[in-house]
């Protein structure tokens, strides 16, 4: 899996996969491609204009990788069994 971070700028980056990313402030996207899902993880307290961002990037990097994958949006303290399996 790969962990990507939306930044300030509405940029992404790629960051290291770990838990410890996941923290409130941020919005991150993971691409699982065991499944084919585009995760996007928007913490509890992330700015309004990340989360909106997130989605624009997270079907960019949909088209880069194929319209097969599925884009699928939760957020923090919601999430379900089959991303956190993916840990």
């Amino acid at each position: 899996m790969k962990a990507y971070a939306i930044e300030d700028d509405g940029n992404i980056s790629e960051v290291p996969f770990s838990e410890s990313i996941m923290t409130s402030k941020n919005v991150l996207l993971f691409l699982d491609e065991e499944t084919e899902s585009i995760w996007i993880w928007k913490g509890s307290d992330a700015p309004v204009r990340k989360k909106f961002i997130s989605a624009r990037r997270a079907s960019e990097l949909r088209e880069q990788v194929g319209t097969s994958y599925k884009v699928k949006s939760i957020d923090e303290g919601d999430e379900p069994e089959d991303f956190l399996s993916s840990f």
